[in-house]
């Protein structure tokens, strides 16, 4: 439920604008802009829902205080995790679907099955983080999808080259010269 009720559908609506850019408008044009790009939309994303869930937690603060079920302890607590941590996670979901994004552009023949594994691969780790979210685990999940955004990037011209079949190409163009003996 939490992979297909809110990882699909959040990071569906998050990517929608970048795939607007990338593909009809062609303003995007490799994997790092799309990455780039598509974590500004979840980091704008993350923010906006951070500011909803934070009235709602005012509110229950407010009324929890004045009958003693709630701490200003717990508000904190909530408030830290809502408005820093979780806009930056919904910044790295959508990173990592826009990065499949953008290698779709370098290979239009498999663009939907590039963006259909990016916003699994997005949907799956949002998902499991929101099923784990309260307990300690839910910051494996975290810093695996921080490890799996950071991984993209830092192999991207290597799986670009890869994917446009530019990596035979390249080796193909290496001089071999002979050594003097």
């Amino acid at each position: 439920g939490f992979v297909a009720g809110v990882g699909v559908v959040e990071e569906g609506v998050k990517l929608l604008p970048i795939f607007w850019l990338a593909v009809k408008l062609r303003e995007i044009r490799t994997p790092r802009e799309a990455a780039f790009y598509a974590g500004i939309s979840g980091l704008a994303f993350g923010v906006a829902e951070a500011v909803a869930y934070s009235i709602n937690y005012t509110d229950i603060n407010t009324v929890g205080m004045a009958y003693g079920v709630v701490g200003s302890g717990n508000y904190v607590v909530m408030e830290f995790l809502r408005l820093i941590s979780l806009p930056f996670l919904h910044c790295v979901f959508s990173g990592i679907a826009g990065y499949y994004l953008g290698l779709s552009l370098l290979a239009p023949q498999r663009r939907t099955a590039l963006l259909l594994l990016g916003l699994g691969v997005a949907a799956i780790i949002h998902g499991l983080y929101d099923f784990l979210a309260g307990s300690w685990l839910a910051l494996a999940v975290s810093a695996l999808s921080i490890l799996v955004f950071v991984a993209y990037l830092r192999s991207a011209e290597h799986i670009t080259q890869h994917i446009t079949g530019q990596a035979e190409l390249a080796h193909a163009e290496i001089p071999t010269e002979e050594l003097p003996t």
